[in-house]
């Protein structure tokens, strides 16, 4: 993503397992076996483009993942 600078808040909701990484960078990790239940964590970021990856990984049950990224 090309971003101009500045913090950012990152939010998830997953069931089960998450972990987002910015740049290579762990931002945000929950990586249990639960139901769907939100994280959120804050970003500062330079100016320019940036690596977002998003993992995620299911047990059984029910499936949830969002993510989203906005300016603070």
């Amino acid at each position: 993503m090309d971003l101009p600078a500045g913090t950012y808040a990152i939010a998830t909701v997953s069931d089960d397992g998450v972990r987002v990484l910015v740049d290579g960078k762990l931002v945000q990790e929950d990586w249990t076996w639960h139901p769907p239940k939100e994280n959120h964590s804050e970003v500062p970021l330079a100016a320019g483009k940036h690596k977002i990856r998003v993992e995620h990984f299911e047990i059984d049950g029910h499936a949830a993942l969002t993510f989203t990224i906005t300016p603070k």
